[in-house]
């Protein structure tokens, strides 16, 4: 019986997404920069970066600031951090568009290893997912050519 629900239940989520295969289109350096500036700010608010910052070595992306409590000798003290991801151009491997439950689009960057790193984008517009794709690989192309 244990083996049975521990079946569906990985049914259930492999069931909730798939892979779209899409071939990115080549989109010049500055739009991809403006495209993903306007989506990525444009997105769901639980999604959406307070700030991103573009080097030529890294993407990087600020989430504002999480307060942890934690225990005080006499009282609770609390503790500000920054929630911001660094991503390296050199260990971004791939990017996939997935189709997700109840027609949501996301756009996921992978690392060197093939592991998920980041669900960068949200959307429950396909186009838009598929522009956030074509100026992401534009963008990460051109800065893996200079390296």
């Amino acid at each position: 019986m244990r083996k049975l629900i521990i079946f569906w239940i990985i049914i259930f989520f492999y069931g909730c997404s798939t892979h779209i295969q899409y071939t990115p289109k080549k989109i010049d350096i500055t739009q991809a920069l403006e495209n993903l500036d306007e989506l990525l700010m444009t997105q769901p608010k639980w999604g959406r970066p307070v700030e991103f910052t573009l080097t030529d070595n890294y993407l990087g992306f600020n989430y504002g600031t999480r307060t942890l409590p934690t225990s005080g000798i006499v009282t609770p003290v609390r503790r500000t951090i920054d929630v911001g991801e660094r991503f390296y151009f050199k260990y971004i491997n791939d990017i996939k568009m997935t189709k997700w439950r109840r027609g949501w689009f996301i756009v996921t960057i992978y690392s060197t290893k093939n592991i998920e790193k980041k669900h960068l984008y949200y959307s429950k517009d396909e186009k838009d997912a598929k522009l956030v794709f074509d100026s992401l690989s534009s963008i990460i192309n051109d800065k893996k050519l200079k390296f």
